[in-house]
């Protein structure tokens, strides 16, 4: 058997959402910012992408970040955002899984009595700061605040299947078609995500892209991320139990920071909960996801924005190496 570049890896999840850290296996990365390396990467070594997010190695529900270093003299890593299809600019569980993962493994020093620790990081055109709580040196939770959000248009109807709906559309580091699974006579559960899912194929072909202004936070699209459909849980200690629908049909395993940030957008706009306050999202695993909106941001055009922190927590599952055997006739990065 003949090993050649070998990867190191650490797989996590964070309420239910898989992120692979990429620790090592990279030649040296060109560029002097992280922008500059993810081009270099697209251009040069994008072939490393596929083997570690296509199968075998991978699957589409994966998501990878991977450290480099820093940009800034105050900031621990770089880090470069990857799933099966390309590069993102942000993914704001990954930070919280590589905040959790770096001081659960000494790589970050806590004080005796620290209740907090804050770690920043450099990430493409920003800096972020991951907020890691903790209870007797233990990690507990993680916050971020994520990117602005705002709400685009409340109450729009659109035709669907011969169907009349109200969705509202919000931005919370993607687009988003909102709306409550109580006008498709459904719940949000595991038996009714087939279902769902095919709602929000037919949502997505309703709405036009014309409904959607340009706004650079991710570095691919400026299209329909996805489809996020919730249901009000009123005897419970969770908000609202949500069902975000992405890509081509791809179920969000946690309750989807992006889709979050836009559904806690839309609910600061209607008045239905209040700042500065931490409110808990249930997903259909029945895995959660904590956020609260900090306060009002800049203007994004001509939309207010909110500021919203992002909370959760990150386990480790599997430490791993993978490498490429030049004898294996399936070269890993063809399956996708």
């Amino acid at each position: 058997m003949d090993i050649r570049e070998v990867f190191e890896v650490v797989d996590m999840h964070v309420s239910g959402d898989l992120v692979r850290l990429i620790l090592a296996g990279y030649p040296p990365i060109h560029g002097k910012t992280i922008r500059d390396k993810i081009k270099y990467l697209q251009t040069q070594r994008d072939h490393y992408r596929q083997r570690l997010m296509w199968e075998p190695w991978g699957h589409e529900a994966l998501s990878g970040c991977l450290l480099v270093d820093a940009e800034r003299a105050d900031s621990l890593y770089g880090l470069i955002f990857m799933d099966s299809d390309g590069y993102r600019s942000r993914d704001d569980l990954a930070i919280i899984a590589v905040a959790t993962y770096l001081v659960e493994t000494g790589h970050v020093v806590i004080e005796p009595e620290s209740r907090e620790i804050l770690i920043q990081f450099d990430v493409p055109d920003d800096q972020v700061t991951a907020h890691v709580l903790l209870q007797e040196q233990v990690v507990q939770r993680v916050w971020v605040q994520s990117v602005p959000a705002f709400l685009v248009e409340e109450h729009r109807s659109v035709i669907v299947a011969d169907q009349p709906l109200i969705v509202s559309l919000a931005f919370g580091g993607g687009w988003y078609a909102i709306l409550e699974s109580r006008q498709l006579h459904l719940s949000v559960s595991s038996d009714t995500i087939d279902e769902l899912r095919e709602w929000a194929w037919r949502i997505q072909e309703a709405l036009p892209a014309s409904a959607f202004m340009e706004y650079p936070a991710d570095i691919r699209t400026a299209a329909l991320q996805g489809v996020i459909f919730h249901e009000q849980l009123l005897d419970s200690q969770h908000y609202s139990k949500n069902l975000t629908v992405f890509a081509d049909g791809q179920i969000a395993r946690s309750p989807s920071s992006y889709g979050m940030s836009a559904y806690l957008a839309l609910l600061d706009s209607q008045g239905l909960i209040a700042r500065d306050r931490a409110y808990a999202i249930e997903s259909v695993l029945g895995t959660v996801l904590s956020g609260r909106v900090l306060g009002g941001g800049e203007l994004a055009g001509t939309y207010p924005t909110v500021r919203i922190a992002i909370e959760g927590e990150a386990y480790s599952v599997a430490f791993r190496r993978f490498f490429v055997n030049p004898d294996d006739p399936l070269d890993p990065f063809l399956i996708r």
